[in-house]
C-alpha cells in the first residue's frame, strides 16, 4: 500500500512551468501530463513482469518533464559536458541523478547518489509527439530513460532491438508488435 501511496503522490503533482535550478534541496515532485502516463504504464509493466519497483526508487523520481534544451538543463546543474539536444544531436532525453552536497556551500548540487539524493528524467522537448509513431517512439524513449532511474540499467550495446538499445527504433510496427518481448527483456 505504501508504494501505491508513492506512485499516487509521483503522479499527482504536475507542472507545465520549468523550475529554475538556483533553489537549493531536493525539489518538488513535478511530472509533465503528457509524460505521466508513460510512468504509470511502466510501474504496471514492472509488475506484470514480477520485477516490482522499490518504493524507495519511486520516492527518488522526482522529475519527469519536456525541457528544450537537454544542455541547458544539464547546465543549471554544473554539468557542462552533458550532450546537446540540439538541432543534429541525437539525444533525446537523460534519467539525471543529483544530490544536495552541503560539504559545496547552501545547497549546493552536484552529481551522484547518496543521501537527500533524487532523480530526474529530461525528455528533449522535440520528442513531443504528433503522430502515433511518434508517440510509439516516446513511449520507447520514457521506458528506457525510466529503465535507467528505476530499474538501474546500463545501455545494452549490441543489441538495437532492446529498450536499454542507446538509439531508438525506426521500424514502428516492429516496435509495436514486438513491445510485449521487449518488455519481458527490460524486466528480466
Amino acid at each position: 500500500m505504501p508504494s501505491k501511496l508513492l506512485l499516487i503522490l509521483l503522479l499527482a503533482v504536475t507542472s507545465a512551468a520549468c523550475r529554475s535550478r538556483k533553489d537549493a534541496g531536493m525539489p518538488e515532485r513535478e511530472t509533465d501530463p503528457e509524460l505521466k502516463g508513460f510512468v504509470t504504464e511502466f510501474l504496471a509493466a514492472a509488475k506484470k513482469y514480477d520485477h516490482p519497483i522499490p518504493s524507495s526508487a519511486i520516492d527518488r523520481l522526482r522529475v519527469v518533464v519536456f525541457v528544450d534544451d537537454l544542455a541547458d538543463a544539464h547546465a543549471a546543474y554544473g554539468d557542462a559536458g552533458a550532450a546537446s539536444s540540439s538541432p543534429g544531436s541525437e539525444v533525446a532525453g537523460t534519467c539525471t541523478d543529483a544530490v544536495v552536497d552541503d560539504t559545496m556551500g547552501a545547497g549546493a548540487m552536484k552529481w551522484k547518489t547518496g543521501e537527500k539524493s533524487w532523480s530526474e528524467v529530461w525528455i528533449g522537448s522535440d520528442m513531443r509527439p504528433d503522430t502515433a509513431e511518434q508517440k510509439l517512439q516516446l513511449r520507447e524513449l520514457m521506458f528506457h530513460e525510466l529503465g535507467h532511474c528505476l530499474l538501474g540499467k546500463d545501455h545494452v550495446e549490441d543489441a538495437p532491438h532492446h529498450i536499454m538499445s542507446p538509439a531508438l527504433s525506426n521500424d514502428f510496427p516492429w516496435l509495436e508488435q514486438n513491445w510485449d518481448r521487449l518488455l519481458a527483456e527490460l524486466f528480466k
